[in-house]
């Protein structure tokens, strides 16, 4: 049996405008520093044009801006253009930092490696949920797990 060759390309997917703020930029950043460093290609997809002033363009290898601020919008134009990259791109790692992508879309991109940024329950279509909310029980030792 032949090995497959592991493309190393991530797409990390995060809206960030006006009113949704910068955090999510932040993180994708952070992330994306450390991937890049360990030789992966990153496709972030998500930001509005407005957030460029913020956004260090030498870790990303593609920038995709979304500029409407309509949730109904960015999720019709994401679902077709989201599954498009991943394609063309051959991703193999989908990292999700945003609350617009839901359970049902993670579904039918399942096929990749999902790493989903979430404080939220419903993720049972993501590998790795990232938990990295404050409110959650201060005993509570796993803040990364494994979804199964």
């Amino acid at each position: 049996m032949k090995n497959k060759i592991f493309k190393k390309n991530c797409l990390l997917i995060c809206f960030a405008n006006e009113k949704i703020g910068s955090g999510h930029i932040s993180r994708s950043q952070i992330l994306a520093k450390s991937l890049k460093e360990k030789g992966w290609n990153i496709f972030l997809f998500g930001p509005s044009s407005s957030q460029k002033n913020i956004l260090n363009k030498f870790f990303f290898k593609k920038i995709i801006y979304v500029n409407t601020l309509n949730k109904k919008k960015i999720l019709n134009l994401s679902k077709k253009y989201i599954q498009n990259l991943i394609v063309k791109h051959e991703i193999e790692l989908v990292i999700i930092d945003s609350y617009f992508i839901d359970n049902k879309f993670q579904k039918k991109i399942k096929k990749k490696i999902i790493l989903k940024i979430s404080n939220k329950k419903n993720n049972s279509n993501c590998n790795f949920i990232l938990d990295y909310s404050f409110l959650n029980n201060i005993n509570k030792k796993k803040r990364l797990y494994y979804n199964t």
